[in-house]
């Protein structure tokens, strides 16, 4: 019935499976777990027993995309729950309430979304916990009003053949592809739900290594955009980009972004990051990457 997916580096996942084992609905369902070891570089062990568990060790680090890819094709059943190796499940319904969607039959996709434990709160990794809590952790209610915006790919239901029907695996980037995700299912009109079924993210970068990936996954829109991937997007980070390529005023924002941007990094790098100033760092920091892209064609 249901093939129960993690792709994993570096992390440690008995907090995972030890929560994910305590639902009561695994002795009555047809179930396998499979872990995919994207070649760690930190000792990777599984210890305890674990029924269905399955581990799949790879030769080299492919990324998160890749492995999912891999995942899903090695999978025995029709659904898929996907969780990411850092999260941590804290509700005793969990794969219950999968469970009522699967018997629906209306649906191939259903996300179950994030949630933040204070528990793991510190400074250091402030700047993604504020994120997740102003950008991630929404009530399924809101989600569903625009079900393709707030796509979060660690914790989620899909059916297998929809899921290898996507072309995420295609591409060569591995972080900031929810978006992409998002664009793919509204392309091809696949039917999706969100309900609230969140489990804690625990795996917090810290703040600049968050900023970092922030960064990454700017230009992956920006690389998304010019290949003409993104036409189907809710991404209002995207969206405003694109007004301003509209507007011929690219070359203004790299100006402000030139003037702005350290100072708003240090906001970032600090122990109270304001979220709304990372958006404006976001918006400036595209802009400016798109300007460089530019300016390099010319010189082709």
């Amino acid at each position: 019935m249901l093939s129960i997916l993690i792709p994993t580096y570096n992390d440690d996942l008995h907090p995972l499976l030890e929560s994910l084992y305590r639902s009561d609905e695994l002795e009555n369902i047809a179930f396998e777990v499979l872990v995919f070891n994207d070649n760690s570089t930190l000792p990777f062990t599984i210890s305890g027993s674990y029924r269905n568990l399955q581990i799949i060790e790879s030769a080299v680090n492919v990324g998160r995309t890749a492995a999912r890819h891999n995942l899903a094709k090695a999978a025995t059943y029709d659904w898929l729950l996907f969780l990411d190796s850092d999260v941590e499940i804290y509700n005793n319904d969990f794969i219950s309430n999968y469970l009522e969607v699967i018997r629906r039959k209306d649906v191939d996709v259903c996300f179950g979304g994030y949630a933040y434990n204070p528990a793991v709160y510190n400074e250091r990794v402030s700047l993604r916990y504020h994120y997740g809590i102003a950008k991630e952790q929404i009530p399924a209610n809101v989600r569903n009003k625009n079900p393709y915006k707030v796509i979060i790919s660690g914790n989620f239901i899909i059916l297998k053949e929809t899921f290898l029907s996507l072309p995420l695996h295609e591409q060569t980037v591995y972080y900031g592809l929810d978006n992409y995700f998002g664009s793919l299912l509204k392309e091809r009109h696949v039917p999706v739900i969100h309900i609230d079924n969140a489990v804690y993210h625990n795996g917090l970068d810290t703040n600049e290594k968050y900023l970092e990936k922030k960064e990454r996954a700017a230009e992956t829109l920006v690389k998304l955009y010019e290949s003409g991937k993104m036409k189907h997007h809710n991404n209002d980070l995207l969206a405003t980009f694109e007004k301003i390529v509209n507007l011929h005023l690219i070359t203004f924002f790299t100006f402000l972004y030139k003037v702005l941007g350290p100072g708003l990094k240090k906001n970032m790098l600090g122990p109270s990051p304001s979220i709304k100033q990372l958006q404006v760092y976001r918006l400036l920091y595209i802009c400016s990457y798109y300007k460089k892209g530019q300016k390099a064609n010319k010189t082709i």
